[in-house]
């Protein structure tokens, strides 16, 4: 098979913004709630869009839940798609890539990202799950190489060595790089063969890819772009404008980290009425302080929004 380099390309041009689950009120996906929040991204001007096992919940739903939301999602307008697999074992991934191909067809705007769903024992194991995955796929593979617990204990961070040989497959264009710690995730990067595969930096948003960019890191995964995508959008036009980290990144980061990025992300979708976020159980409720900590922060970005021209 000849690697496809098509949608790879065309993800590294453009910022990737990734999709919260909008629950319905039995616990489900709400597809309306769903379509309105992609109607805002889509008319912000966001081209590439991603469903993932973090910002999507998958822990929340059910498998019919994320197939669901995959559907939805590529029902929209988008230049392109990233799509996320309920993580589980290699025959259950393999079947529900299948049923995934069946409903998207071979269009070369999409791309699937698997998500490992063991502990780590070695990097055998790891290849082996996700070759016969990726041999099985029509569409090509991203792998979600986030930070997992190994079975002796302690954290694992995908290794340069393991994330080379995992790109030797033809069908495996790149990966979401989700490493636990900033200065590990650049000598990480900068040993990719970036010809290869595509990064996507994760878990830090504008200040992460400014610090991986050097590595020749090629994108990164929005967060402060999931409500004020206009902002996310103009570094993307031209990552030298680092005042739209300090005027947007550094007082949305500084508050919601402190809440639970996820946490505070749902209630700010709330707050600005681009989504109707049902919160199901198990899932923290928002204090009053909280609430009013982000009410604050929000009108602050929307006065920088003015002040930028957004």
């Amino acid at each position: 098979m000849a690697r496809n380099r098509k949608i790879a390309n065309k993800i590294a041009k453009n910022l990737v913004v990734p999709i919260p689950a909008m629950y319905d009120n039995c616990g489900g996906i709400n597809k309306l709630s769903t379509f309105n929040y992609l109607e805002f991204l889509k008319n912000s001007g966001v081209k590439c869009v991603m469903t993932t096992a973090g910002t999507s919940q998958f822990n929340m739903l059910a498998k019919r839940d994320v197939a669901r939301l995959n559907y939805i999602v590529c029902a929209d307008g988008f230049d392109s798609y990233i799509l996320g697999i309920h993580p589980t074992n290699t025959a259950r991934t393999i079947e529900q890539i299948k049923s995934l191909q069946k409903m998207l067809g071979k269009k070369s705007n999409k791309c699937i990202m698997l998500l490992y769903p063991e502990r780590y024992y070695d990097d055998e194991t790891i290849v082996n799950h996700f070759y016969r995955c990726a041999d099985a796929s029509e569409i090509p593979v991203i792998i979600h190489a986030m930070f997992m617990r190994q079975g002796t204990g302690g954290w694992y961070d995908y290794s340069s060595k393991l994330i080379n040989k995992l790109v030797e497959h033809s069908n495996i264009i790149g990966i979401k790089e989700e490493t636990s710690e900033l200065g590990k995730a650049y000598n990480i990067c900068n040993q990719i063969d970036k010809d290869e595969c595509l990064i996507i930096a994760a878990g830090g948003s504008m200040r992460r890819y400014n610090a991986l960019k050097p590595t020749g890191v090629q994108t990164w995964l929005s967060g402060v772009g999931n409500m004020f995508p206009e902002a996310e959008l103009a570094f993307r036009k031209d990552t030298s404008k680092l005042n739209i980290i300090k005027d947007f990144e550094n007082p949305m980061f500084d508050v919601f980290m402190k809440i639970g990025w996820h946490k505070a992300m749902r209630e700010a979708i709330r707050q600005l009425a681009i989504g109707c976020v049902v919160n199901g159980e198990p899932f923290a409720k928002i204090s009053s302080e909280e609430r009013s900590a982000i009410t604050n922060v929000l009108q602050e970005l929307k006065e920088k929004c003015q002040k930028h021209g957004f």
